[in-house]
C-alpha cells in the first residue's frame, strides 16, 4: 500500500483534479454535495474559520498493488474505510506520536476508533476512487481546519508517520508489505536537488557521499581503512560519536560553492549507518571499529522519529522559559492581553490548558498538553530567534524602567550587577 499525503492551498483545483476525470468516482464524505463546484464552495465554511492557514488542504492518496487486487476484496468500502482510517491515524498521532514508536500499537488503535466515533465530523472531507491507471486508487481530501474550534491539523513529520500507518494496515489486512523510505538502505534525493541535478548536471552532495561510500566500503576493509580511503580518494571526512545517547556517524564534504557539508548516516539511507557499514565489512572479515568498541554493543537500528522527537525535546527544554518570560513580561501593565501577543513572525497565544503555546506564521511550533510541553517540527533557528527576541525585549523593558542614563550605567555592569539592578528596581 503506497500513501502519498500532500497539502496545498486551492481547495478548487484539488477538488475538480480528483472529481472531474472520466474515471473518478465519489464514494462518500461528511460534504453535501456531489459535484466539484458545489464542494469546493462547501470547503469555504472551514477555510474561513482560520484564513491565515496557508495549506488548508489534506490530500491523501493511496495506491493498491496488482498483488492486492489480485488477493483481496478492494471494494469501495473497503478503500474508503482504509482512507479514512489514514487520515484519523494522522490527526491522532499528531497529537502524540509517540503511539506510533510502540511496538504495541493498541492504544493507538483505541485513540483512532475514538476519533472516528467522535470527531470524525467536525472536519469536511470526501473520498474518491480513480480508476483510470492500472492501479486502483483513492483520494481523500479534507480541510485540515476543525469545524468547532477553527484550529488546524499538525503536519509536522506527517509523511513519515504516513508511512508508519501504512505499514500497520498492510499487517492488519494482509495487504503487501513495502519498506517505508526511513528503512532503505540508500536514500533518493528529493525533487528539488533531482530537478538541480538534472540543470546543472551537478550531483547533489548527498549522492555523492553515497557513491563514494558504496566504492569504498569494500568487504575485508577496516573503519580505518574505509576512513582514509573516502579522505584521500573523495575529500570526505569520517566522525564517529555519540549523539543523542546513540552510536552516529557524520560524514563532511565541501561543496562546489566551497562550503563545508555535514550529513548524518541516516540522511544518507540505513546502509550509511555506523549499524550499517559494520554490515557492510563484516560480510567477509569480523571488524574491530576503532575508537567505538564500547558504543556498538547492543547496538540498534537507529529509528528516525525517535531520533527526531528526541531533538524536539532538547528545542523545548530551552524554548519554555524563553517563551514564559516573554508572556510574563508582556502581560505587566497589559490588562487586555489575555489569550495572545504577537512578535514578529512569532506569537504567543495562552492555550486551553493556560499556558504559552508558540506559533510561527499560525503554525503551532510547541503546545502545553497533559501537563507538559511538546515540540511540533521546532528548529535551531526558532530558538535561536526566540532568545534574540527576548534578550532585545528585555533591554527594551530595562531601557522604559531605569530610563537613559541609568541604561548607560546598566550596560556598563557585569551580568551578575544587571540582574541585581533590575531586582532593585522591580522591588521599587
Amino acid at each position: 500500500m503506497i500513501g502519498k499525503t500532500l497539502q496545498n492551498h486551492n481547495f478548487r483545483e484539488t477538488t475538480q483534479y480528483v472529481l472531474d476525470k472520466e474515471a473518478a468516482r465519489l464514494l462518500g464524505g461528511t460534504v453535501m454535495g456531489s459535484d466539484s463546484d458545489t464542494i469546493s464552495r462547501e470547503f469555504l465554511l472551514s477555510r474561513n474559520l482560520n484564513p491565515q492557514i496557508e495549506r488548508p488542504v489534506y490530500h491523501l492518496i493511496d495506491a493498491y498493488s496488482y498483488e492486492d487486487a489480485a488477493t483481496q476484496d478492494l471494494s469501495d468500502e473497503f478503500l474508503k474505510d482504509r482512507a479514512i482510517a489514514r487520515f484519523a491515524g494522522l490527526v491522532v498521532s499528531a497529537r502524540k506520536p509517540e503511539l506510533l514508536r510502540r511496538d504495541d500499537k493498541t492504544a493507538y488503535k483505541q485513540q483512532v476508533n475514538e476519533f472516528l466515533e467522535s470527531e470524525l465530523y467536525e472536519y469536511q472531507w470526501f473520498c474518491a476512487v480513480h480508476e483510470d491507471t492500472k492501479h486502483r486508487h483513492t483520494h481523500f481530501v479534507a480541510s485540515r481546519i476543525n469545524l468547532l474550534d477553527g484550529r488546524a491539523i499538525p503536519t509536522w513529520q506527517d509523511h513519515e508517520r504516513s508511512q508508519r500507518i501504512c505499514r500497520e494496515a498492510e499487517k492488519e489486512y494482509g495487504l503487501q508489505p513495502l519498506k517505508s523510505s526511513y528503512e532503505i538502505e540508500r536514500r533518493s534525493p528529493t525533487r528539488r536537488q533531482a530537478e538541480a541535478w538534472q540543470k546543472t548536471g551537478v550531483p547533489p552532495v548527498m549522492v555523492l557521499m553515497q557513491d563514494a561510500v558504496d566504492q569504498e566500503a569494500i568487504p575485508g576493509r577496516d573503519t580505518e581503512q574505509l576512513q582514509e580511503a573516502l579522505l584521500q580518494n573523495h575529500g570526505i571526512s569520517v566522525r564517529w560519536g555519540d549523539r543523542l545517547g546513540k552510536p552516529g556517524i557524520i560524514f563532511e564534504q565541501v561543496d562546489t560553492k566551497g562550503e563545508v557539508v555535514r550529513m548524518s548516516g541516516s540522511q544518507l539511507g540505513r546502509g550509511y549507518t555506523l549499524p550499517g557499514l559494520q554490515r557492510r565489512l563484516e560480510r567477509e572479515s569480523d571488524i574491530e571499529l576503532l575508537g567505538v568498541e564500547s558504543i556498538t554493543e547492543g547496538m540498534v537500528e537507529p529509528d528516525p522519529l525517535e531520533d527526531i522527537l528526541r531533538i524536539q525535546n532538547e528545542y523545548v527544554h530551552h524554548l519554555v522559559p524563553q517563551v514564559q518570560e516573554i508572556w510574563n513580561r508582556e502581560k505587566v501593565g497589559r490588562d487586555k492581553l489575555k489569550a495572545s501577543c504577537s512578535l514578529e513572525d512569532y506569537q504567543i497565544r495562552l492555550g486551553e490548558e493556560g499556558q504559552p503555546e508558540l506559533f510561527h506564521r499560525d503554525r503551532l511550533m510547541m503546545g502545553y498538553s497533559k501537563g507538559k510541553y511538546e515540540g511540533y517540527g521546532l528548529t535551531e533557528e526558532d530558538c535561536l530567534a526566540i532568545e534574540q527576541l527576548n534578550e532585545r525585549l528585555h533591554q527594551q523593558a530595562l531601557s522604559q524602567l531605569l530610563g537613559p542614563e541609568k541604561q548607560k550605567q546598566k550596560q556598563a555592569c557585569n551580568p551578575a550587577e544587571r540582574s541585581h539592578l533590575q531586582s532593585r528596581h522591580l522591588e521599587l
